[in-house]
This record gives structure tokens, sequence and C-alpha cells, in this order.
């Protein structure tokens, strides 16, 4: 039984086709069978976007009115590391990192935003940036509260113990 050629391919993958999943007020949903990545078709668009959901949707939505986005990033990273596990962040640097490096659509679209690409693509650097920045401090915190830790098991407290 011979298959239908997809009508888009995975913007990842680059050749495995991507399935519809369904569709709604003009917009088309489809899904990577290989990476399972979401993708939309916005009414009147002929490029893919991610979908919301994705990575970079959460915190392009943290700017989508702010007329200053990459004045938003420091910020922005602050909530993301205090509010998300590292493993999360650690997915979203490379969600992040991914895109700045290998573009694979207007990431404007994620969300319909009206600022130019350039300045968004530029807050998601200054973001990714400071997130790995807060990630090695959390890194460095956590080496030098385990150091103090084995410090203090190490030594014998009664002799200060007596004197109290």
């Amino acid at each position: 039984m011979e298959h239908e050629p997809a009508e888009y391919l995975c913007l990842r993958c680059k050749d495995v086709g991507l399935r519809p999943t369904d569709s709604a007020d003009g917009y088309e949903f489809f899904k990577c069978p290989r990476c399972e990545r979401r993708f939309t078709k916005s009414p009147g668009m002929t490029a893919l976007h991610d979908r919301w959901g994705n990575a970079i949707s959460y915190v392009l939505y943290d700017v989508i009115f702010a007329r200053d986005p990459p004045a938003e990033a420091e910020r922005v990273a602050a909530t993301v590391a205090e509010e998300h596990t590292r493993e999360h962040i650690d997915t979203l640097i490379a969600e992040i990192r991914l895109e700045l490096a290998d573009p694979v659509q207007q990431v404007r679209d994620i969300l319909n935003q009206d600022q130019p690409e350039e300045v968004l693509r530029e807050y998601l650097r200054l973001l990714a940036d400071h997130l790995e920045a807060a990630n090695r401090d959390e890194c460095a915190r956590y080496t030098a509260r385990r150091s103090e830790a084995t410090w203090l098991m190490q030594h014998d407290w009664s002799e200060v113990l007596v004197r109290i």
C-alpha cells in the first residue's frame, strides 16, 4: 500500500513528513512522528512555525507586548530560574540555541508578535546567556555548600562541644 507524500517536512528532522493532527479557526496543526515536535500553519501563511506549547513559545509570551524585549531578558531569566527545574531550563536553553544556530522559522510567527524578528532573536540569545549564567551560579553555590558540609563532617566536634 502506497502512502501519500506528506504536505510538509519536519523543520528539525528535515526529511520526515509531518502528520496532520487537527485544525481550528484556519490554523492547521502537525506533529513529527520522529522527534515529536509540533508545528502550526497559521491562516494566510505558507510557512510552518512551532506550535504554542513549545519551550520557546513560553518565553516569547513573557515579552509579547514588550517594547524592548532584549531589555526584559534578565528579568525573564530570573523568573524562569525561580519557577522551573534545572532539567526544564537546560531543555529551554538547548531549544533556544538550536533555533539561533539553525533557524527554521520566523520566531515572531509563533505568537504572531509585532516585534521585529531580529529583536526577538536577540532577546532569545540574551535570555539563554542569562539562564546559562544562572545555572553556573547555582552549580557554584551547590559546590560551595557541599565543600562546607564535607569539611564539617570531617572534623571531630567533640572537643568543641565539651568547651561549650
